[in-house]
């Protein structure tokens, strides 16, 4: 089974599945061995589903808000999105550097922290020390 993929002279040409060669790449080929195809497959129609669902969530929460939370809110109160766990983790944690955040970012992450200090100082006491620690403070440019 193989399928035609580009015409640069420089890139492979056809694309080849294999179930018993391991993937690499020969001449104007590419030999994708059919474990990692599925495995491929699979975690794209994955990220697609999510993705998928997380839009009909926002979709049906925009015409509710726009619809009915406009006009009545205390009946219909507005919709968002549920925070899902890990999420800051994924954003921030699971990166080499982690972004530069706009202002209003930051002052975002700065109020839900000061909202969530005294949940977290009992959940995990020492945390909220680690922060005070870690922080240094800096001269104010003029």
């Amino acid at each position: 089974m193989h399928q035609k993929v580009s015409r640069n002279a420089d890139r492979s040409e056809t694309l080849r599945i294999s179930s018993k060669k391991q993937t690499h790449i020969a001449d104007r080929s590419y030999v994708l061995n059919l474990g990692q195809y599925n495995a491929l497959r699979l975690g794209l129609n994955r990220i697609q589903a999510r993705h998928q669902s997380a839009a009909l969530f926002e979709r049906i929460a925009q015409a509710h808000n726009t619809m009915l939370s406009d006009q009545d809110a205390g009946n219909y109160p507005p919709r968002r999105a549920p925070y899902k766990p890990d999420t800051i983790f994924k954003m921030i944690g699971g990166m080499d550097a982690p972004p530069r955040f706009s202002k209003s970012d930051r002052s975002a992450l700065v109020a839900a922290l000061k909202k969530r200090a005294d949940d977290l100082a009992h959940e995990e006491p020492g945390l909220l020390a680690d922060v005070e620690i870690g922080v240094e403070p800096r001269p104010v440019k003029a």
